[in-house]
């Protein structure tokens, strides 16, 4: 889970944590891909607004070193769909800020199946 925000991030790590899943979390870009670096991962969350490293540049670096793992972007702001599209290569999918419970395990099904 890489997000600037330590509450979201505590927040979303806990629903990954209740629906049986192993976590990790990143406060930047630059400490998740150093985390990837070290230990398996199956799937990377991205906030999309991050300073230094945004959420585009996350998933782009994890795809070009580790094509195997999924990326799913969070973000609070409107992305077009045809944006999403055209970064299909980069992104499983895209999740919209405020998360529930339901769009997080619906999502993780989704892309993990």
């Amino acid at each position: 889970m890489v997000d600037d925000d330590q509450r979201v991030r505590d927040a979303l790590v806990g629903m990954l944590n209740s629906a049986g899943h192993r976590t990790d979390d990143a406060g930047s870009g630059q400490e998740a891909l150093a985390k990837l670096e070290h230990a398996p991962f199956d799937l990377v969350f991205t906030d999309l607004s991050m300073p230094e490293m945004d959420g585009w540049a996350v998933a782009s670096e994890v795809r070009r070193r580790w094509p195997g793992v999924k990326v799913v972007l969070i973000t609070g702001y409107a992305v077009p769909p045809e944006l999403v599209a055209t970064h299909r290569d980069l992104v499983s999918d895209v999740i919209f800020k405020p998360i529930r419970f339901d769009d997080l395990t619906s999502t993780l099904t989704q892309v993990l199946s």
